[in-house]
């Protein structure tokens, strides 16, 4: 079997497979879903319950999940809080205190 890589000349400039040149036209960067690595550009896999960032070259676990060992595990939200505005932490509700991972009312403690 040939495996054909297809290369785009820039003038002197080799842009891979996978990639555009940037809005300067003298640089290359890869395409959304793709991320530079020694050279070339690699798809990203993007695990379940994660989505790809804006700038389309990370991914980032989706509201509600975190991530643990390379994975986005659902997040664990006790009574009296919330998910944060990042969307993957929580935080005690107002008037509740963090402590030993639950939110007490202030003062009761």
């Amino acid at each position: 079997m040939l495996l054909l890589i297809s290369l785009a000349l820039a003038g002197d400039l080799i842009v891979p497979p996978d990639a555009h040149l940037d809005s300067t036209g003298h640089a290359w960067e890869c395409n959304r879903g793709y991320r530079q690595s020694s050279g070339v550009c690699e798809k990203i896999e993007v695990p379940p319950h994660a989505r790809l960032e804006a700038s389309g070259h990370d991914w980032k676990c989706a509201r509600g999940f975190s991530l643990q060992h390379g994975a986005c595990m659902p997040l664990n939200v006790p009574p009296n809080a919330h998910i944060d505005s990042s969307g993957n932490a929580w935080e005690c509700n107002a008037g509740y205190e963090l402590q030993a991972g639950h939110c007490f009312r202030k003062g009761t403690s």
